[in-house]
């Protein structure tokens, strides 16, 4: 299984666990993710919405274009969204200044 793969499987596990989603009578959960900059490291983000694996999975997904990583967090942070795809530089600034937040991934290069 490649790297691509292995987020993409990864990303919806995470979702599926943060949904809460049991059993697939249940109702659909509605999980709402943001998602920041135009970048090849979201491109797992955008498979999940084309290929409507949130849908496959039972999830009523909503995938959320936004101009920057902050105004993600910061609608992470007032609630407006329950998932950002977003960089961990952004995050751990975030976490350092006091904010209460998990990151469930990382994807990035090391130099």
């Amino acid at each position: 299984m490649g790297s691509f793969s292995r987020i993409v499987l990864v990303l919806l596990t995470a979702l599926a666990v943060l949904s809460g989603q049991r059993d697939q009578s249940l109702a659909q959960e509605r999980i709402r993710i943001a998602w920041a900059g135009v970048s090849p490291a979201n491109s797992p983000i955008w498979v999940v919405q084309e290929r409507g694996l949130l849908k496959k999975h039972g999830l009523n997904g909503e995938v959320i274009s936004v101009s920057a990583s902050p105004i993600a967090l910061q609608a992470l942070l007032a609630g407006e969204v329950d998932v950002i795809v977003t960089s961990v530089t952004t995050l751990a600034l975030s976490r350092l200044a006091g904010a209460d937040i998990v990151m469930i991934l990382g994807n990035g290069t090391l130099s």
